[in-house]
């Protein structure tokens, strides 16, 4: 069995970040047909659930950019990549020189805890806002990360601002070979960036590699459209970039499909599993014993 994988923000969500009816009785109609469908994104359990509500998930999704990966279906985290404590201290070191307001996400029993120190800046303040009154997400307040979560696997620290304050936070964090950085555009709001820190084993590239020997997938198939997505590239058989990539994605890609203002990913797997003659989910049918 093959296996597709695609980002949300940006490739499979539409572009007020939420999925379309149509993408979901796609997606549901192939789950169903036995065909492996799973999804890695930057995102955390909380969201992940409320996005994909009505999506019948039966492989695990990737999370946090590889940090986590996550069994929808049973509620239950089935892999994580900590980091060191060497790691920690010197994550601790960094962001304290730099001030950075961002936040900091911890795995205890299954559980996925998030701490940040002060909310300053209207970036900060706009991503816990968003994350609580629309997913329901808890945030926490502490005085000090490294006194407060000692004893605690950390998997992720996020942080949300403008291009020009997040430059030099990210020049001296990339100059470490402790870490594993995404730097990337927020693609709801074009004038900020994202800037993500995990221990170098978790990657996008590490979780599909994972979940393909978990499943014993053949090939894999996948779907993104920004440079986090690249490492998942990388991991995979055949890359497909929405028309609205970056270009960096795009020229990675394969194939370059319909947008995410068009279902473009839903409208490739209809195409090519279901309405193609020679798609697999017509072939899978044709197989399947007379009732």
């Amino acid at each position: 069995m093959d296996l597709y994988i695609s980002d949300l923000d940006g490739t499979l969500l539409t572009p007020d970040a939420t999925l379309s009816e149509y993408s979901r009785q796609v997606i549901n109609r192939l789950i169903d047909a036995g065909i492996g469908f799973s999804v890695a994104t930057a995102r955390s359990p909380s969201t992940v659930q409320h996005l994909l509500q009505g999506v019948s998930l039966t492989v695990p999704v990737i999370l946090m950019n590889g940090a986590c990966i996550f069994d929808v279906k049973k509620n239950r985290i089935i892999k994580s990549e900590g980091m060191a404590q060497a790691v920690r201290r010197k994550l601790f070191q960094i962001l304290q020189r730099h001030q950075a307001e961002g936040f900091i996400y911890t795995i205890d029993q299954n559980k996925v805890s998030i701490w940040y120190e002060s909310l300053e800046t209207p970036e900060a303040q706009q991503f816990v806002a968003e994350r609580e009154q629309r997913f329901g997400s808890n945030f926490t307040k502490v005085r000090n990360f490294a006194e407060t979560l000692t004893g605690r696997t950390i998997v992720n620290f996020s942080i949300t601002d403008t291009p020009e304050r997040l430059d030099p936070l990210y020049r001296e964090l990339s100059g470490s070979d402790l870490f594993r950085i995404e730097y990337y555009q927020d693609v709801y709001r074009p004038q900020q960036n994202f800037l993500e820190v995990c221990a170098v084993t978790a990657s996008k590239y590490h979780a599909v590699r994972y979940l393909r020997s978990l499943g014993g997938f053949g090939k894999v198939t996948c779907f993104g459209d920004n440079l986090n997505d690249l490492p998942m590239f990388q991991a995979s058989d055949r890359r497909l970039a929405v028309s609205n990539a970056r270009p960096e994605v795009k020229e990675q890609a394969d194939s370059i499909i319909g947008s995410n203002t068009e279902d473009g990913v839903a409208r490739w797997l209809q195409h090519h599993l279901i309405t193609e003659p020679a798609g697999l989910y017509r072939l899978m049918t044709q197989q399947q014993p007379e009732q």
